[in-house]
């Protein structure tokens, strides 16, 4: 089962996108803003896909993203969710989805992302 980080300030987003993507069969685990978010990374847990909302409070989903690209695990993949698709920093992120979207796009998007991520693991394995 994958393991997915899930950011946003915005509870009833939080509860809903949380809800559905179990529904579906993944591990989600919450983060109510971009700090919280990134103690759980730093938390040495393994998540194999971050979603973050953009705007929030504090710590915003770009510096966040530009945190977890000059980490220790630079390829994982992360999503925006953005109401204001030109606040999101592009190259930051695998994909972006503009807010209001539906909750099987997430999940799609996140099922493309994960298998292109494994594909990658695996060519970089086979290339040692």
């Amino acid at each position: 089962m994958e393991n997915i980080l899930l950011i946003d300030d915005d509870l009833w987003v939080l509860d809903s996108a949380r809800d559905y993507l179990q529904h579906v069969g993944y591990d989600v685990t919450t983060a109510c803003s971009g700090q919280e978010g990134i103690t759980l990374i730093d938390s040495g847990y393994e998540y194999d896909l971050v979603i973050t909302d953009i705007r929030m409070p504090g710590i915003s989903g770009n510096e966040l993203a530009k945190q977890i690209r000059e980490s220790d695990c630079p390829h994982m993949p992360i999503v925006a969710m953005s109401g204001f698709h030109d606040a999101v920093e592009q190259e930051l992120f695998d994909s972006i989805l503009q807010k209001p979207f539906e909750l099987k796009y997430l999940a799609k998007t996140i099922k493309v992302l994960i298998k292109k991520a494994e594909s990658s693991d695996i060519t970089h394995e086979k290339n040692r």
